[in-house]
């Protein structure tokens, strides 16, 4: 059932490579996440999203320090590599003084290739937030036009945005399912479908996902012990996430950056100032996002509660906006009697036997 969605993940590159012959689109490569793919296949061409991988780091240090986060340093060790040929243009989010520097190393090392930047604000006033990412979006959408080859307009993006809505209901679907009957599938497959997802045409992926939700659906509730959240920003090296089904911890539902906090967004509306605002801001928060109005704290607290789920903070080594939530945040869940606990990984890492010990005495804990 999951099959093709792992071979999609054992040669990502090639992969894409594919799916851009069969629908002889142009590529855009996304940096990480928040820039809406509503606009990039309103515009005929296919967005690919790099979140980074387990591979290991031979060439990148050369451009990036050591305390980098290896999200970082991975994506720009798979573009060193040739992994990212087949990419025409690329757009980089402002989520972290990584990504921002990332850009400017894409722009001196590939110049045949467009880099534009889509700045997300850190403003307390929401009129003039919108204003701004208006503007982006509109100079995003102008560069985009001569890499794709193809005029933004309405009707191509209604017909996107028709696409997006049934992606979106299908994940949905798949998240509820997780949480009703977290046995239904393992964390490695649930998120082996997402990472697949991201190279993936979303024609092609909708294709493939329809029919494993509806098998899944089909079967039988059964109740679990040892449920948990992850919370962070990419639920990557992907094996890590067997380290869980091992131990029988289910995760039944997550707090990820390229998990529920993206589908958590739902479908840019349009490319007014006020959709716009809303797609990026709308949904969980982020701590990638400056926005006072939502409490990670509050809404994490929640989310466990409700789920009767402890919390794992899953984070990535060296990476600033969560490192400086992390003691808050932990501090405030144990104040309201919710289990917490954390590790860091790096993203090349093969051996996770230190982790899984610490998740073992976690559960006894639980």
């Amino acid at each position: 059932m999951f099959e093709n969605f792992f071979e999609a993940n054992r040669d990502s590159a090639n992969k894409a490579r594919q799916g851009k012959q069969t629908t002889g689109k142009k590529v855009i490569g996304v940096m990480p996440e928040y820039f809406p793919s509503e606009v990039i296949t309103a515009l005929g061409a296919y967005p690919v999203y790099f979140k980074g991988t387990q591979i290991p780091i031979s060439r990148a240090d050369t451009y990036l320090q050591s305390f980098s986060c290896t999200t970082t340093r991975t994506i720009l060790e798979q573009a060193m590599k040739g992994d990212m040929d087949y990419v025409d243009g690329f757009v980089f989010t402002t989520m972290c003084d990584n990504q921002q520097n990332l850009s400017e190393v894409f722009r001196k090392l590939f110049p045949e290739k467009p880099v534009i930047n889509f700045m997300i604000p850190f403003a307390n006033s929401a009129s003039i937030r919108q204003q701004h990412l208006k503007e982006e979006l509109d100079k995003a959408i102008g560069a985009l036009e001569p890499v794709t080859g193809k005029k933004f307009t309405q009707e191509g993006f209604k017909q996107a945005v028709s696409v997006y809505e049934r992606r979106h209901a299908l994940v949905k679907r798949l998240y509820d399912l997780r949480k009703r009957n977290p046995k239904a599938l393992s964390a490695y497959e649930f998120y082996s479908i997402f990472k697949a997802g991201s190279v993936l045409p979303v024609e092609e992926f909708i294709g493939m996902l329809g029919p494993v939700v509806s098998e899944l659906e089909k079967k039988a509730v059964q109740p679990v012990e040892h449920r948990v959240i992850i919370s962070g920003i990419t639920p990557e090296p992907l094996e890590l996430a067997k380290v869980f089904d091992e131990l029988e911890m289910y995760i039944v539902d997550d707090d990820m950056t390229n998990g529920a906090r993206q589908h958590s967004k739902g479908v840019l509306a349009g490319v007014d100032a006020v959709s716009i605002d809303n797609f990026v801001f709308g949904g969980s928060p982020c701590s990638t996002l400056y926005n006072p109005a939502k409490d990670r704290r509050v809404y994490l607290a929640d989310k466990a509660a409700e789920n009767k789920a402890a919390v794992v903070l899953w984070q990535i080594k060296f990476c600033e906006p969560e490192a400086f939530e992390r003691p808050d945040l932990m501090a405030y869940l144990k104040q309201h009697g919710i289990q917490v606990t954390s590790f860091e990984v790096e993203l090349q890492m093969n051996s996770f036997e230190g982790i899984k010990t610490r998740l073992q005495a976690f559960k006894e804990i639980l």
